[in-house]
């Protein structure tokens, strides 16, 4: 349901904030999807949003699940 607000929320324009990626990167995080996660990071930081303790602690948990894809 999250993501598909947030697709809803882009395409009509609707700018996000640094909660919003929060939130998402944590989506992220419960359905195991790094490549969503770091780009959800990647756009937070374009739109002038910088990571903080929870972000970071969604990635880490994100990488937990996803470790193979780094070996």
């Amino acid at each position: 349901m999250a993501v598909e607000t947030f697709k809803i929320m882009k395409s009509r324009g609707i700018s996000s904030d640094a909660v919003t990626y929060a939130i998402m990167i944590n989506c992220c995080s419960t359905m195991k999807s790094a490549r969503s996660a770091y780009a959800l990071v990647s756009m937070m930081i374009r739109d002038g949003f910088y990571p903080e303790t929870v972000t970071y602690t969604s990635l880490i948990k994100v990488r937990q699940f996803t470790w193979y894809l780094f070996v």
